[in-house]
């Protein structure tokens, strides 16, 4: 998990036009913080992700790499 988050933040980071330094200012932390999470050296506080995710505008299961599926499915049971 910790890769896919480094470079989900970093792509979706890029995507929307920010530096590391911008996307840190506007989430109240330094820059090296960023940097490091998107190196995979360390990672963000939990409470980070509501604000992380949304600056980026992708669902915290997308930033953390979790594929949703939209088809549902049944499950039987046999006996």
């Amino acid at each position: 998990m910790k890769g896919e988050l480094a470079k989900n933040i970093c792509r979706y980071r890029k995507e929307k036009g920010l530096t590391q330094e911008e996307l840190a200012r506007k989430l109240g932390v330094t820059f090296q913080a960023v940097s490091k999470w998107e190196t995979a050296q360390t990672l963000p506080d939990i409470t980070l992700l509501p604000g992380l995710s949304q600056l980026l505008d992708i669902s915290i299961d997308k930033l953390l790499g979790y594929v949703s599926y939209d088809k549902q499915i049944t499950i039987y049971e046999t006996s």
